[in-house]
This record gives structure tokens, sequence and C-alpha cells, in this order.
């Protein structure tokens, strides 16, 4: 994710993985392990309460809706990118 005023890195990431099994797996396997010299954080993302102003339309144009098969990535140093996250979580 990157700051859409700086272009600067967010520092966070989502990575959607093939089946919940996976997502589950990767978890389990790279929370707390280092990437570009920083501990990551990997959880699996919760499907956000949605409120009575958050109409079907905005749900289905945000290319941010919740899944089951996709994890949350913390903590990321500046220099990671999306090729290194594939390299990663593939």
């Amino acid at each position: 994710m990157y700051d859409k005023y700086s272009g600067r890195s967010r520092r966070f990431a989502f990575v959607t993985m093939k089946t919940v099994e996976d997502a589950n797996a990767v978890v389990e396997k790279l929370n707390g392990t280092q990437i570009g010299g920083r501990e990551i954080k990997v959880n699996v993302t919760e499907k956000p309460l949605q409120t009575l102003e958050f109409s079907i339309l905005q749900a289905e144009e945000s290319q941010f809706i919740d899944s089951p098969h996709k994890v949350y990535v913390g903590n990321l140093a500046k220099t990671v990118t999306s090729e290194t996250l594939t390299e990663v979580f593939c």
C-alpha cells in the first residue's frame, strides 16, 4: 500500500491466497519472520462491519473487499516491493 499523496510505502500490504487453508498456513509460517530486516506481522483480515452509509455499490467497487483468503502483512521495510512479497508468499 502506498500513500496516494506522497507515493511512499505505508509499510503494510494485503496478500490474497488461493484458499483459506493457504491463508492460515502462511500466517502460521510467516508471522514473526523477517523481510528486509524487519519482523513482519501476518494475520488473516477480518471482514469489517458495514454501516448503513456503506452502500452495496461502494462495496462492489472497492478493491479491498475482505476475503477469507486475504492476509494482512504489516511492519514492512520501505524497500519491500510487490515482487518481494510475491516471492515470499508463493
